[in-house]
């Protein structure tokens, strides 16, 4: 590459269809990036994400892989490959692909956002050796677990870097990746001041994100039906917002099953996909999360800058966004009645509402802002690179 040329990022990713967490994160990591280097995005799908792209002029291809190993689990994924010659000659042929474009483009840095990008540039490095491999880790591995090994086994021995996206992610993984680990949050666009907000009559819960197990969306069901136990009427609402793509929808049809069973139609809302989360946030008053092992909770930043105290359990990296007593309140993993109650001091407390509310605004404005922490992981990022920084 001549001094005149600037150097090449190829992004991978495997979702693309809407814009959850990980998605809109990479948007942010690659409109910023557009600054300083040459962009490309391959995705196993069209969606959302591809048009967004497109819409920065990023050059966008799309190399599909089968439903069959869309829908593994990460956890489960080798098993099933080795389990079934059909499913794993399908991902060794969309993996080839990957590796033939990627020869045919010659990328500087290649940034893989989610675990099946990650496995795939994995494989493929040990073949294409004359790049960075970027791998954006975005869940906590438990230990011990199949994916702490597999990781530590699969990642490449050199010229790599990790960004974890909390310190939670980065405490669990494994010694020898840990090494060239940075932590590195995400960050949001924030309002210029304090949104002003009138607490509702009845409190207004709101859980916003994908509707799928771990995130616990039946625990909030569950916490719910206390608080309507104890409090009556004055317990308020509680809406639970998204959709279930990428999952089983059994899982969704058992909570609307759950919610009938409990009487609490009137009480408890399953609401699609919003493509406005920020109205979503105005008209509530306390975003809940009961996720198990959340590893960092981008909407819990984006509820606080709209001034709604969070209410989650208290694990993973949620607990590096959340000041307890001043910003929201954190109780014990699962415990159920726990969560009740820090629902409870909400609704008969509202001032606690609008004043933790305002400092949650603050601490996302000093920790989470986007246009400081998004040009520093392009930093990071070039600075990884093996080239000499004088060729950019």
């Amino acid at each position: 590459m001549s001094g005149k040329e600037r150097i090449k990022i190829l992004f991978v990713t495997h979702w693309a269809q809407r814009l959850g967490g990980a998605e809109l994160s990479l948007l942010d990591i690659m409109k910023e990036a557009c600054k300083k280097a040459d962009i490309y995005l391959v995705t196993s799908e069209d969606g959302k994400l591809v048009e967004s792209a497109k819409s920065m002029g990023i050059n966008c291809t799309i190399i599909p892989c089968k439903k069959e190993i869309e829908n593994i689990r990460r956890d489960k994924m080798i098993l099933a490959l080795l389990r079934n010659i059909r499913i794993l000659f399908f991902y060794f042929h969309y993996v080839y692909k990957f590796y033939r474009h990627i020869t045919c483009l010659k990328p500087d840095i290649i940034h893989a956002n989610i675990p099946k990008s990650h496995i795939a540039l994995c494989l493929s490095s040990w073949l294409y050796k004359d790049c960075t491999c970027i791998f954006h880790l975005r869940e906590i591995f438990k230990k011990p677990s199949f994916s702490s090994v597999l990781y530590r086994l699969l990642l490449p021995r050199k010229n790599f870097m990790v960004i974890a996206i909390s310190d939670a992610v980065k405490r669990n993984l494994p010694a020898r990746i840990k090494k060239n680990t940075e932590v590195l949050y995400n960050g949001i666009r924030i309002p210029e001041q304090v949104p002003q907000k009138k607490v509702q009559k009845k409190v207004a819960f709101l859980y916003l994100g994908r509707i799928v197990p771990w995130k616990g969306c039946h625990l909030l069901i569950d916490a719910f039906n206390l608080l309507y136990q104890k409090a009556g009427d004055l317990c308020g609402t509680l809406d639970l917002v998204g959709d279930t793509l990428y999952w089983d929808q059994s899982y969704r049809e058992s909570l609307a099953d759950k919610i009938n069973k409990l009487n609490l139609a009137e009480k408890i809302r399953l609401m699609p996909h919003t493509s406005n989360p920020l109205q979503v946030f105005y008209s509530h008053d306390i975003l809940c999360m009961a996720s198990d092992n959340e590893p960092f909770g981008r909407v819990a930043i984006e509820a606080m800058s709209c001034g709604l105290p969070v209410i989650s359990f208290e694990s993973g990296g949620i607990c590096e966004i959340i000041k307890h007593g001043i910003s929201g309140l954190l109780v014990e993993q699962n415990n159920i009645g726990a969560f009740a109650d820090a629902m409870e001091i909400f609704i008969h407390n509202h001032n606690m509402i609008e004043s933790m509310g305002k400092s949650g605004y603050c601490i996302v404005k000093n920790n989470f802002d986007r246009e400081r922490n998004i040009p520093r992981i392009i930093d990071e990022m070039i600075s990884s690179i093996r080239v000499n920084l004088e060729r950019i």
